[in-house]
């Protein structure tokens, strides 16, 4: 590979001594760094190893030889912590709890249980008596417990070395499975689940792909020099879970009870929300128009009316339609 920054060797090198907690000597680093494309010499590892044990702890053990390089784990011993500090780890482990089913969640679990470890035998004691007193309810999260280890460590080290990855890929959408070449360039946790941006070369734009529906992952020769720009701008466009790079400016006019709806608990989904004397709310958003945008609007049945685009308030007057005439049908 001959281009690269030294940040992404840097987290290569960590990647590395992450998965032998025993250690390795410079030679075997050197070894498996070549063998993923970076050629460098044993003195540039060296100075690498040097400048991340400023940030990382880093451990020389002198007793073997070679010498080898050991990434340490956490080491808490001793914490005393506040009341309102305690509340807060009532917080993180009830956010962390439905992440379980997440390699990430399970690593953020493992942080906790040491941190909880180390605490005062009577601030254990208080926070098992507090748990039944505080929960969050994240009930938009989807879990899912197919998605691939091998597949998601594909897509990091692709994003890493800016590589593209040929991918067969089933879209729940069209219900069809097709392989696509993407560069990839963001893993996020969306409702509990990885979703991957790239840009999709079929499709040329950016595209948001669950990491649980890619059956096969393959990095190639092929290097890609990232679009930041364009992932801000998708989800930025988002106004639920799916998104485009094209956004529209859309006004919607909600009445009756949906308008005190929408005022208490989607305000902040708006970029302006006016209300009016009559307590009816003009709501817009400069937004991709999307199937969970029209389903959104669809749920709030006849109190709301779409002011624009025109061609969503066809849309959704189409759709209303199709409703009524299946409605009508049944009542003969």
């Amino acid at each position: 590979m001959s281009e690269y920054t030294q940040v992404q060797r840097q987290l290569q090198i960590l990647t590395i001594l992450n998965e032998n907690p025993d250690g390795l000597d410079i030679a075997t680093l050197h070894s498996l760094l070549k063998a993923l494309g970076y050629g460098v010499t044993d003195r540039t590892i060296r100075r690498d190893i040097n400048s991340l044990s400023r940030s990382f702890s880093i451990y020389e053990d002198n007793n073997t030889k070679p010498i080898r390089f050991i990434l340490q784990k956490t080491n808490l011993k001793n914490i005393n912590m506040s009341f309102d500090e305690l509340q807060a780890i009532r917080l993180i482990q009830e956010l962390i709890s439905p992440y379980k089913h997440l390699d990430v969640g399970t690593n953020a679990e493992r942080l906790l249980q040491t941190l909880l470890d180390s605490l005062p035998t009577n601030q254990k004691n208080w926070l098992l008596q507090a748990s039944p007193l505080l929960q969050v309810n994240l009930n938009d999260l989807v879990n899912e417990q197919d998605c691939s280890p091998e597949i998601k460590r594909i897509i990091q080290e692709a994003i890493t070395q800016h590589l593209c990855i040929k991918v067969r890929y089933y879209s729940f959408h069209s219900n069809t499975i097709r392989f696509r070449t993407i560069e990839p360039h963001l893993l996020e946790i969306n409702q509990g689940c990885y979703h991957l941006w790239a840009y999709c070369h079929e499709r040329r734009e950016m595209r948001d792909f669950r990491v649980s529906r890619i059956l096969s992952a393959n990095i190639t020769s092929e290097i890609f020099t990232p679009n930041n720009n364009l992932v801000e701008k998708c989800l930025k466009n988002r106004f639920k879970n799916m998104s485009s790079q094209e956004a529209k400016k859309v006004v919607m006019k909600f009445s009756g009870n949906s308008a005190r709806i929408i005022r208490e608990y989607h305000a902040n989904k708006a970029d302006k929300l006016e209300i009016l004397g009559d307590g009816t709310a003009i709501f817009e958003r400069t937004v991709a128009v999307t199937p969970d945008l029209i389903q959104w609007i669809l749920g709030f049945g006849a109190e709301v009316e779409v002011l624009e685009p025109e061609y969503l308030r066809e849309t959704i007057r189409k759709i209303a339609i199709r409703m009524l005439c299946a409605y009508e049908e049944l009542a003969k």
